[in-house]
Formats: C-alpha cells, sequence, structure tokens
C-alpha cells in the first residue's frame, strides 16, 4: 500500500506537538508483500486508549477560553505499540465533526499562501480537486506537503473561516499570572484547530490565538498569541535614569519614554499599534514625539499624533503601517516626548499623574477593514480600528510629578502673626512668576481705591494726591476662594517678591529640588527688618507613591492642613523707635498690594531653567 507522509502543521509553526511521525493511507493500493509485512506487526490504537488532553499555556495575563474543532478524524496504526515509531500512520481519514469543506474553496481564494501552495501541488500531484467534501485524505496529504510557517498559520485561517458545529472540547484559564494552563480533556485521535473563543479578548490585554495540532495522545502546547506591552517612565533629557516619580517646579520640562516591542504578528494582514496618553491638568503636552524601532529612528512620516485621542485621551502615536514590521519580531519600540508643570499643577503630596496605554490589534482571523473616513468617497483609514474590530488594550502605565512650597510665617516678638512685611525668594537661573491674585470689583459702596501702579489702598484721594491714582472709583475686594486670578510675571534675576497676608502667611509654591534664600525686604510699620538671609535646600527621591521630601537634608511630612508645603520658615521682627511727623497728611496710608494681599498671598515660584541631569 502506498503511503503518503503527513507533518504536524504545529510543528510547522514552531508549536509544541507530539513526538510522532504519521503517514496517510492514501486510497490506492501498495503491493501484496508490503501489505502483508506491514499486517504482522500492525497495530491499532484501542477504543480505550482514544481519549487525549490538550494542555495549554497562556503567555499573557488575560483569561481564555480555549476551543478545540475537530478537522479531521483517523484510526492510529503501527508497528509497535508504544506509537513511537516513524512507521506509524493515520488510516481511515474523514472531515471531522467541525469542519464545512463546501465552504474550503471560498476560504483559500482569501488565503494567497494557501492559493499558490495548491496551484503548485496540483502541477506536481494533479490529484486535489473540488468538491474537497469528496476528498479528506487527499486535503491531508496537500497539507501534509507544506511545512513552512507561514502555511501553517495561513491554513489555519482557512479551517477557522469553514468551522461549523460546537467546539470538541474546551477549557478556560483564569486573569493573572503568565504561564497558566487549562486542559481541554476527552479528544480523539485526529487533527484539531487550538482558538480563543470568539469575542473573548474584546478591549483586553490579550490576544487570540489558533493553531492547527495533530493529536494522538496527550500533549502540551504554548499559545502563539504574543500580546504587547507598554511601559511608561520618566527619564533624564537624554533618555537615561528612567523612573516612576519626579519633581520639578512650575515651568520645568518633564521628559517621558514609553517602550514595548515589535510583536509576534504571524497570520494578521493588518495590525494597529496605538498609544494612549493621558495627562492631569497640571502637565502640558509639547508635542514633541520621536520613535525607534530598535536602533533606528522613524521619519516622521511613518507615524502621526491625534489630539484629542480616543477614550478620553490627552493625545495618541500612532504608527502607520505597523504589520511592515512583522519580521521585525521582538526589536524593541521607543516613543519619547516632554511636558511642561504648569499653573495647573496639584502641589500636595498627591501629585500630577500621567497615564499610558497601549491598543493593539489581536484576533489574526479578523479582516481588519479600518476606521471609515468621515467622507464617504475616501477610503478608510487603515492605521486605526473601525467600529467594533477586535482589539485588545493594554493595563495602563503610570507615572506621577511632584511639586511643593515654602511657606513664611511673620511674627513679633511675642509670637503673634503680622501682617504688612514683605519678602524676597531667590532660586538659581531665569524664573518667571505666576501669583494668586487678591481680586477686587469695582462697586460703588467699596471701601478701596486703586492706584496708578496697579495696587489699592483705602486712602481716599485728595485734590495733593490724585495724581498718584488711576480714577477715583471705588472697589471691594471679593474674598471667596474662587477669586483669585493667575498672573503670569517674566523676571529675569530669579527672585520674586511678594507680601504676607493679614495672618502673617506667605506661600511661595510650585518649587521643585533646588537653594532657595529667603530675605525680608520691608517690615510692617513700626519694625525693624530682618537682614538675615534664611537659606533652604530642598531635595526629594520621588516614587510613584511619594516625594519623600527632604529639607535641609532632614526627612519632611507635609502637615494635613498644609501639605502644599514642606517647610514654614517662622521670622521674627522687633519693634524699632517711631520718629513722630513733622507735617503732611499725617495719615498712615494702608495699601493693598494689588499683585498679592489679603486673602492668603500665596507665590507659584517658577524654574523655566531645566534642572541638570540626575
Amino acid at each position: 500500500m502506498k503511503k503518503t507522509r503527513l507533518i504536524s502543521l504545529a510543528a510547522a509553526a514552531a508549536l509544541a506537538v507530539t513526538s510522532l511521525s504519521m503517514a496517510v493511507f492514501a486510497e490506492d493500493s501498495a503491493p501484496a508483500e508490503e501489505s502483508s509485512a506491514a499486517a504482522a506487526e500492525t497495530y491499532v490504537q484501542p477504543a480505550a486508549d482514544n481519549a487525549h488532553t490538550v494542555t495549554i499555556t497562556k503567555k499573557d495575563k488575560a483569561a481564555h477560553t480555549f476551543e478545540a474543532y475537530q478537522i479531521f478524524t483517523g484510526v492510529l496504526t503501527g508497528n509497535k505499540e508504544d506509537k513511537t515509531d516513524d512507521k506509524a500512520v493515520m488510516t481511515e481519514i474523514k472531515w471531522g465533526k467541525n469542519i464545512d469543506p463546501a465552504k474550503l474553496a471560498a476560504a483559500i481564494e482569501k488565503e494567497p499562501v494557501v492559493a499558490k501552495a495548491l496551484e503548485d501541488y496540483n502541477k506536481d500531484k494533479k490529484q486535489l480537486e473540488e468538491p474537497y467534501a469528496d476528498n479528506p485524505v487527499q486535503f491531508a496529504a496537500f497539507v501534509s506537503a507544506n511545512n513552512s510557517k507561514e502555511f501553517a498559520e495561513a491554513i489555519a485561517n482557512v479551517f477557522s473561516a469553514a468551522l461549523t458545529g460546537t467546539p470538541a472540547g474546551s477549557a478556560e484559564v483564569a486573569k493573572g499570572e503568565t504561564a497558566k494552563s487549562g486542559d481541554i480533556a476527552g479528544l480523539t485521535t485526529g487533527y484539531y484547530l487550538i482558538k480563543d473563543k470568539a469575542d473573548s479578548l474584546a478591549g483586553s490585554e490579550g490576544a487570540y490565538t489558533d493553531f492547527v495540532l495533530q493529536l494522538v495522545n496527550n500533549v502540551k502546547v504554548d499559545a502563539k498569541a504574543d500580546a504587547p506591552g507598554i511601559d511608561k517612565k520618566i527619564t533624564d533629557k537624554d533618555g537615561t535614569n528612567p523612573r516612576d516619580g519626579e519633581t520639578a517646579s512650575i515651568g520645568d520640562t518633564v521628559y517621558y519614554q514609553l517602550t514595548s516591542k515589535v510583536p509576534d504578528m504571524a497570520g494578521y494582514k493588518t495590525y494597529y499599534f496605538i498609544a494612549g496618553d493621558k495627562m492631569c491638568d497640571g502637565l502640558t503636552f509639547l508635542d514633541d514625539v520621536s520613535v525607534k524601532i530598535g536602533e533606528n529612528d522613524l521619519e516622521d512620516s511613518a507615524f502621526y499624533v491625534n489630539q484629542p485621542g480616543r477614550d478620553g485621551k490627552t493625545f495618541e502615536v500612532v504608527l502607520k503601517n505597523f504589520i511592515q514590521y512583522k519580521d521585525l519580531k521582538d526589536e524593541p519600540i521607543t516613543i519619547t516626548y516632554s511636558a511642561l508643570l504648569n499653573e495647573n499643577c496639584d502641589r500636595t503630596i498627591a501629585g500630577n499623574p500621567n497615564e499610558v496605554d497601549l491598543l493593539f490589534s489581536n484576533d489574526p482571523n479578523y479582516d481588519y477593514k479600518g476606521k471609515p473616513s468621515d467622507n464617504p468617497d475616501e477610503p478608510n483609514n487603515p492605521d486605526e480600528p473601525g467600529p467594533k474590530e477586535p482589539t485588545g488594550k493594554t493595563p495602563k502605565s503610570e507615572t506621577k510629578v511632584y511639586t511643593t512650597g515654602i511657606r513664611v510665617l511673620k511674627l513679633d516678638e511675642s509670637k503673634k502673626p503680622l501682617s504688612g512685611a514683605k519678602f524676597k525668594l531667590t532660586g538659581a537661573g531665569t524664573t518667571a512668576v505666576i501669583s494668586l491674585q487678591s481680586k477686587f470689583e469695582e462697586d460703588a459702596a467699596g471701601t478701596y481705591y486703586k492706584l496708578a501702579n496697579g495696587t489699592y489702598t483705602t486712602t481716599k484721594p485728595t485734590e495733593k494726591t490724585k495724581a498718584l491714582y488711576e480714577s477715583e472709583k471705588t472697589y471691594k475686594l471679593v474674598e471667596d476662594e474662587e477669586s483669585v486670578e493667575m498672573v503670569a510675571t517674566a523676571t529675569e534675576s530669579g527672585e520674586i517678591e511678594a507680601w504676607v497676608d493679614k495672618d502673617g502667611y506667605l506661600v511661595f509654591s510650585g518649587l521643585g529640588d533646588g537653594e532657595y534664600t529667603i530675605q525680608e525686604t520691608e517690615a510692617p510699620k513700626g519694625y525693624n527688618i530682618d537682614n538675615t538671609e534664611y537659606k533652604i535646600t530642598i531635595t526629594s527621591a520621588p516614587t510613584f507613591e511619594a516625594p519623600n521630601w527632604k529639607v535641609n537634608d532632614k526627612d519632611v511630612t507635609p502637615a494635613a492642613d498644609n501639605s502644599w508645603t514642606v517647610f514654614t520658615q517662622e521670622i521674627t521682627n522687633k519693634k524699632g523707635i517711631i520718629l513722630p511727623s513733622t507735617g503732611g497728611i499725617g495719615t498712615v496710608v494702608f495699601y493693598v498690594v494689588g499683585s498679592l494681599l489679603i486673602a492668603g498671598a500665596v507665590v507659584l515660584f517658577v524654574n523655566k531653567k531645566k534642572k541638570a541631569a540626575k
């Protein structure tokens, strides 16, 4: 009897399979002496030995439901009962219960690799013709003659398109760590398509798998699906020193790096790869994305940035025609960009979070069409998924940026708060100032007057002093918390001056690591000025969980009622000698400084100079 060797498709796809090398008996006969010799040693698998288990180990953290679909059935025969001899064969080949041979021709037309292989096969053998329903043995022989990985991927797609009925068995593997396994038990000898249940991984971090498996006894296999991941870090400007947390001053640039890898795209014709980033209100995206695969920088034309992105993302980076990188499996992907810490940032230990996730294709059997254009006359966008197309999404990867402040408390000799003092904060580098400004509104019943220099006073203008005023209109001070306005003033000196509030407090906010000096520049009326230069050094060891601030090399934890500062500098004034007036109006003019006063003066100190590399 003539024999045609059937090689495992799973082996062709570099999957784990049984060690048995089998043959398929064709319909034509062999010489009688060969048949007689083989019959003397023939082993036929008994029914009791025809119930096998497939153990499947997943490669990602998603929950999976693996299903087994019977493609061919057969009877195992051989010349040794241990079923390890290479002369063992599968006879009585028939179509399995889960395949509709009538659908195979249409499925083959959609898979060029299989169509070309069939054309070449028939040029040589000229024995596989439609209807395929009548030719299970010849179809199995055709499949066995093509052992490339590309063919194994394509024929799995063909069989997937021709499935029918309920699966022969299934196994569920719970969500969690990788390398978890499940068993599909009770399968008889034959060939099976093993695949994830349809629609079972929509929106998850997993990817669908499918492969054809030759089954003659118990086997263990790994799911071939490879779902990509993504990781986000903050780095120094040159991309070094990756970390999950950072401290910065308002106006500093924060550098981000995303890392992933080129996934196994076997079986895919189209693959989406979209990194979506969500920034908090305290971070401003600087639109400076660069992408590298391996050691090669991609041209700007190889990707684009959507602002905003889908699902509430600040922006998303879309890699174009990603399937072109199929042969670069496992090569690293690096995406870099930066953001500015702005005046809306959180200045407490809660910090300013930033997160990213990755949207990707996850079903190699699906014919992806892309995102429809708003213009029906234009083609779909092939780089973004259309509605309801199967995609996966990685868990988010997060980082956090922290900033803080220094509080000044002005006291008299009896430790009672003093108002009317002015202080200067000096930090290194070119700076800008963002202040929280007390808000005044024009009001006929108001008690304040606006001076020409922008400050306010409760002293009414006179004929002698009216040149110092903007007008004779009256204003009221709006004291509710929502009344503050943000004002930015550039400086070149690295200094900012501000007044304490009516309770003696002044907060310099939005500070990162650095050395700072506080000095009084104007004392309260009737008090001597304190000319001491108070030196304060802020350092940190940030993680995603906490900034871990230090002030003057001592660990500090912001108080619950003052979480926006890490240190309070108390400064005491002593009363001086008050000289009598020798003329003039004899009235103490009370100035309300327009840029900072009354409702809890707060200054945000912004360091625009980039921090030194750590």
